[in-house]
Formats: C-alpha cells, sequence, structure tokens
C-alpha cells in the first residue's frame, strides 16, 4: 500500500539533494500526489519512480520539454479535487439556481441563433435570386449594345422616339 512521505523522508530514499527535489516537484507537478499536512506538503510513494525517471533522464542529457513529453507517455497525471471549504447546503441551492439560469440563457441564445441562422438563409436566397436576374438583365443590355452598334444616329434617336 502507497505511503505519504515527507520531503525530508524522500531525500533520504532517493538520495537527490533537497533543493533538486523541490525543483522536480515545482517543474513536473502534474505528475506527483501531494497532500497538505499541516504545514507541510506530502508525497505519494510512488514518486519516487517517477523521480527516478526524471533523474535518468537528466543524466542522459533530456531537458524540461523532453522530460515531461516521457513523463506523459509513461506516467499517469494527478489532478487535485480537494475543497479547503467544503459548500453549504444553501451554497449548493444558489450553484443549481444559477446553473439553472445560466441555462436558461444558454436556451434562449440557442433560439436567437437559430432565428438569425434561418433569417440569414433566406437572405442568401434572395441575394441569389437578385444576382440571377441581374445577371440576366446584363445580358440584355449588352444584347441591346450590340445591335445597335450598327445602326445609325438617326436610327437610334427613331427607336428612342418610339419608346417614349
Amino acid at each position: 500500500m502507497a505511503e505519504w512521505l515527507k520531503i525530508s523522508d524522500i531525500m533520504d530514499i532517493s538520495g537527490i539533494p533537497e533543493t533538486t527535489l523541490r525543483r522536480f516537484f515545482s517543474r513536473f507537478s502534474d505528475f506527483f500526489t501531494t497532500k497538505r499536512d499541516g504545514n507541510a506538503t506530502v508525497y505519494l510513494s510512488d514518486c519516487l519512480i517517477v523521480l527516478q525517471l526524471i533523474k535518468e533522464a537528466r543524466e542522459a542529457g533530456k531537458n524540461t520539454k523532453e522530460i515531461e513529453s516521457i513523463l506523459r507517455g509513461t506516467v499517469p497525471q494527478t489532478v487535485d479535487m480537494v475543497a479547503e471549504n467544503p459548500p453549504h447546503v444553501g451554497d449548493s441551492i444558489q450553484a443549481d439556481s444559477r446553473l439553472l439560469h445560466a441555462m436558461l440563457v444558454l436556451v434562449d441564445q440557442r433560439r436567437d441563433i437559430d432565428r438569425l441562422e434561418s433569417e440569414l438563409s433566406k437572405r442568401d436566397m434572395e441575394i441569389r435570386e437578385l444576382e440571377i436576374r441581374l445577371t440576366k438583365e446584363i445580358e440584355s443590355v449588352k444584347e441591346s449594345v450590340r445591335s445597335t452598334k450598327n445602326e445609325s444616329l438617326w436610327e437610334a434617336f427613331k427607336r428612342l422616339w418610339r419608346k417614349s
């Protein structure tokens, strides 16, 4: 069974100086399970394996990022989930109420987003229809210009006069 060790115990067992241990614990804190024991921090005894890996990697010339990469591939990371002050029942009800309110706001926002997406889709269709209409009008004007290129000024004047 794993036991909790003080830094002095770890120093005696591992032979790693205290300053080096503190540096390792600080730089690679995600890989050590810790808890507070009064004013001291104690470490789960499996830290000895992690410390040995770090020590060997350092001796092999690996830098901090390389060591972290090695640890991520071999050692599970720890996450501390300890509440310093456990919440009161009233706090829980208030938190639930705030959560419910936030969820209702999110539902309203989702409805707004859906409505806006629908409006945007309609506008896109209108724009496509206008583009098609404008393209047809432009082609019509181009055709009209082509047909009038060979027309004399007098013929063009008569044609325009008849239209009005």
